[in-house]
Formats: C-alpha cells, sequence, structure tokens
C-alpha cells in the first residue's frame, strides 16, 4: 500500500476530511491483498469516508464495513493476482529456454540496435571494449585503464568522460562480448512489482550462443575471468588478511611468496642517505613473522634492474614487463619469472 502513490494521496485527502464517497470499479486495483485490503478500508471509515464497490453493489461504511464478505472478494482476487504473475513468468521462462530475448532495449557500450531490435557492433565505441581487455591482460590495473581512457577522450555509455573501476569490472565481467546472450539478467519478485532486481543466479539463467557479433573472443574473455579470480583471491593467515587484490602498482600485481602465496607490499624505507621503496611479503609484515619466515625485502630499483638484464634493454621497461611478466615468484635467495 505504501507504494501505490494516488492511494496514498486519496488518503491524505480522506484524512482532511475532503472526502465523502470512493466508487471502486476494480477490487485489484484497490488492492491485491486481503491484509493491505481490510487495513486501508479501515483507515478510510474511520475517516468518515464511504466505499462504494460497483462489483458487489457494496456500500461500506464505518459502521458496515461487511468484513467478511470484502474480504472473500479480495482473496479471490489476490487469487487470480497470482495465478496471471505464474502464468507470465511461466511464458518468459519457456521463451528465455528458446533463445527468444523479450528486451533488447538495454543499452550496452559496443553495440547498437538495428531496426529488427538485434545488436550490431558500433565500431568506435567497440574499439573501447577491445582496448579495456587488451590493456587488463597486460596487467595494467583498474586505475591506469581508468586514466588512460579519460586521457583518450572516450566516453561511458551515459556520456560521461569521466571512468571508474567499476565500469571497466563490468564491462571486463560482462559475456554479452563474446557474442553469448545470458537471460534473463534482471528479475521480478512478483507482477505487480515494478522494480527489478540484477539475477546474481537468483533465477534460473539461459545461455544463447552466437545471439550476436562478437567483439571479444571467447578464449580472450576466458583469460580476463581467469586473472580478476586470481586477483580477487583474498588469503587469510591467523585472521590476518592478505590479498591478491588488485593494486595500481604492477609488483603488487606479480609478486608472489614462495612460502606462504601471499602478495607483497611496497614499503617506503627511510633513511638519512635517502629514502627508496622496497617490496615484502604481506603475510610477513602482518603477522610479525608468525604466518611467513619468508624475510626477504626486496629494493624497487634492483628489481626493476633485473627484469631490464632478463629483457637484455638499457633500462627498465613498465609497459614490456607488464606485457610479458605473468608471475614472479620470490624465494630467498632468487627470483622465478613466469613469462608470456
Amino acid at each position: 500500500m505504501s507504494k501505490q502513490k494516488d492511494l496514498n494521496s486519496l488518503l491524505n485527502l480522506s484524512d482532511n476530511r475532503e472526502v465523502d464517497i470512493i466508487l471502486v470499479k476494480s477490487i485489484s486495483r484497490f488492492s491485491r491483498s486481503v491484509l493491505d485490503g481490510l487495513i486501508t478500508i479501515r483507515n478510510f471509515t474511520s475517516n468518515g469516508t464511504m466505499i462504494y464497490f460497483d462489483i458487489m453493489s457494496l456500500l461500506i461504511t464505518e459502521r458496515k464495513r461487511h468484513d467478511f464478505i470484502v474480504s472473500m472478494w479480495l482473496a479471490v482476487f489476490e487469487q487470480e493476482s497470482r495465478n496471471l504473475s505464474d502464468n507470465i513468468k511461466w511464458t518468459l521462462d519457456n521463451n528465455y529456454k528458446m533463445g527468444v530475448q523479450l528486451n533488447m532495449s538495454h543499452r550496452i557500450l559496443g553495440y547498437n540496435l538495428n531496426e529488427n531490435n538485434e545488436y550490431i557492433i558500433h565500431e568506435q565505441s567497440s574499439n573501447i571494449i577491445i582496448y579495456i581487455f587488451e590493456r587488463y591482460l597486460m596487467n595494467v590495473s583498474l586505475e591506469m585503464i581508468c586514466d588512460e581512457l579519460e586521457d583518450m577522450g572516450a566516453t561511458t555509455i551515459s556520456g560521461k568522460k569521466k571512468w571508474n573501476k567499476s565500469t571497466i569490472l563490468y564491462i571486463l565481467h560482462n559475456i554479452t562480448y563474446t557474442g553469448v546472450m545470458l537471460m534473463p539478467k534482471t528479475y521480478k519478485k512478483d507482477i505487480p512489482s515494478k522494480r527489478e532486481n540484477i539475477n546474481h543466479k537468483k533465477k534460473k539463467q539461459y545461455l544463447v550462443e552466437n545471439n550476436h557479433p562478437a567483439i571479444i573472443s571467447k578464449n580472450k574473455y576466458d583469460l580476463v575471468q581467469e586473472l580478476l579470480r586470481s586477483r580477487s583471491t583474498v588469503k587469510s593467515y591467523n585472521n590476518i588478511t592478505v590479498g591478491r587484490k588488485q593494486s595500481k602498482y604492477f609488483f603488487s600485481n606479480v609478486l608472489v611468496c614462495s612460502e606462504c602465496g601471499s602478495s607483497f607490499r611496497r614499503i617506503l624505507e627511510r633513511r638519512v642517505s635517502g629514502n627508496y621503496y622496497v617490496w615484502k611479503c604481506a603475510s610477513h609484515v602482518e603477522s610479525k613473522k608468525e604466518s611467513c619466515k619468508l624475510s626477504v625485502k626486496i629494493k624497487e630499483l634492483d628489481l626493476k634492474e633485473e627484469i631490464a638484464k632478463l629483457f637484455k634493454d638499457s633500462k627498465y621497461n613498465e609497459p614490456k614487463a607488464r606485457t610479458h611478466i605473468k608471475k614472479i615468484e620470490v624465494f630467498k635467495d632468487k627470483y622465478e619469472f613466469s613469462i608470456e
């Protein structure tokens, strides 16, 4: 009842004694549940407002509310509403099984809708999607991708020039870019409800292969999902949380402790001779050596020189490192590079 704005407005008028009688042509419009209906009737009649139900030829007043008769009629219409809801849900579910997408009005960056209500690739915005996937596979952080897109003047689906991490993550997780349609992506708890909920596997979903042209290959999409999972994995040692969550620093994403599997943390060392950055096992730092015994401290400049030597370059080249280095496992006296 609280969501029926017109009914609430009528109740306010009744409270102010501005309504003498209400003509109800349809009980289902008046209320869809017995309890709400009876409460509403009592609210009106307590203010001296009479209600005439046309379908029952019944006049409700404060003295004669006819609760039993009204509740019977309300129960009938409540059950009819449920049956209608079940029938519509059954129809929608069967359409999804057959691959029929009923609502293609949803806008998605990289695609336009043609005259047949089908997704077609929009060349300019699809290049943004390709760029995002490729940069992420090069170990570029979400923050950096946002900055690069803003520098390029790229806009989001809503035309905004400001990019954020949640938008990038939504794109990276969206299987639609592989030409596959996942249905339904939203659902309503019941038919009268206007609110759509995101379908986080609460309702059965169906995948329709080759539904529309692909912007991203299935292989590239799978590689990105694997990378997303590896970067979001959080490990806990003795109630101390240390993770592989993505950082804007390249080494945070690739340095791995051989002892406990934790990522490394960037720490500023302050010295009289000059400050510099080092990398230490996050678990070792947090637990004060209890969870991890690897006490290796890597100077950032030394690590960059090591990578330059690895690629036979005169100086450290971060874009090159991001492209080829997938993992650096740190042991007590050596590194092991995983390179593509």
